[in-house]
């Protein structure tokens, strides 16, 4: 068997736990390949998306789409990705194995050219794709271009394709999962944080992996902390441990503290599925506040803010979170925190937990 490109398989591993390292192992398949461009996609039965969409309409840029300029990015998502014969092409005889595209839909025969000769703009002139993940109802798919018809550059880069697809479609495959299992823990602190519920995940080894708003509004107290170069979790001294499995629980720095007596709940938190019961697990833990003192009401001056700001102000207050609160006006996810970090300076607001408390 042909040697792997060692470069690759180390961005490979980064890119499973980094998914913004994908813009990376694309350029470098560029640099060393004769792929001049590539395209990350996801196929259904009718046509073809871009993986993470949502940013790309947004920003007109992703790290799963290389070597077009934006304008060509813009054009395709607006025009072009509803009637790309190669997607067509995909659908029916899906490329299990690196496939060079124009033994099986040469762009000559095409009806339509309009995507093809967005292609040729760029000297783009084939593809050779393969499945990356299929999943019911829709697979991934890669798609590397070249500039020309079956020339030895599709050959080189068919072969370098076969030699590596295994490893490339394991590490899409398993960066999937962290992000799904990332996004699930997510979800789980945001809603105890829209109850005011202070909580975070720690590793096996008492690293902080996620935490919620309400968190940080805790460890500003002087509550909690992070500790050393690893982020440790650190507890003030009158803090308990309680739950079925405490006694489980990594050992955890103390630090002195004037807080009152908190209590904190702890739970296993299977964080990564692929490793079940093949690792140490993470935890979850939420900290009982109820004995804090509460905080007198607050009076802002809302005059300081723009309506939009208000709106968002408003939304907030109400329990949601930054999220759901661009949702809920109609702003994008990154335009509603540079709203939020507009409001917290003008107001003096520190988290979204100062509104609730």
């Amino acid at each position: 068997m042909a040697q792997l490109d060692a470069q690759l398989v180390r961005l490979a591993f980064q890119a499973v736990r980094f998914p913004d390292k994908w813009q990376k192992l694309l350029q470098h398949i560029m640099a060393v390949t004769p792929a001049k461009a590539a395209i990350i996609t996801l196929r259904d039965r009718k046509t073809c998306q871009i993986v993470n969409d949502d940013a790309l309409e947004r920003e007109y840029h992703s790290p799963l789409i290389q070597g077009f300029p934006l304008e060509a990015v813009t054009y395709y998502l607006e025009e072009l990705r509803t009637i790309d014969p190669w997607a067509e092409a995909q659908i029916a005889h899906h490329p299990h194995r690196p496939t060079i595209m124009s033994r099986i839909c040469h762009p000559a025969k095409a009806k339509d050219r309009r995507f093809f000769d967005w292609l040729e703009t760029g000297g783009l002139r084939d593809t050779v794709a393969f499945e990356l993940d299929r999943v019911p109802g829709h697979w991934t798919a890669m798609n590397l271009f070249i500039e020309n018809y079956d020339s030895d550059e599709g050959v080189a880069l068919l072969e370098y394709c076969n030699i590596h697809f295994e490893l490339l479609s394991d590490a899409w495959r398993s960066s999937q999962y962290v992000i799904r299992c990332q996004q699930t823990g997510q979800a789980a602190l945001n809603s105890l944080s829209d109850n005011a519920v202070p909580a975070c995940i720690i590793t096996h080894t008492g690293e902080v992996f996620l935490a919620n708003e309400a968190f940080e509004a805790l460890k500003e107290r002087g509550a909690v902390r992070r500790s050393g170069p690893l982020a440790r979790l650190s507890l003030c001294q009158n803090m308990s441990i309680y739950g079925t499995r405490a006694s489980e629980v990594p050992d955890l720095p103390r630090h002195d503290s004037i807080e009152p007596a908190i209590s904190a709940h702890a739970s296993p938190f299977e964080i990564d599925p692929m490793y079940r019961g093949k690792k140490d697990c993470y935890w979850l833990l939420r900290f009982q506040t109820s004995t804090l003192p509460n905080r007198e009401t607050v009076a802002y001056d809302l005059d300081r803010l723009t309506p939009q700001e208000r709106q968002l102000f408003d939304a907030i207050s109400a329990g949601n979170s930054v999220q759901e609160a661009g949702k809920l006006i109609g702003i994008q996810r990154s335009r509603a925190f540079d709203v939020w970090n507009q409001v917290k300076v003008k107001l003096g607001i520190r988290n979204a937990h100062d509104l609730r408390g």
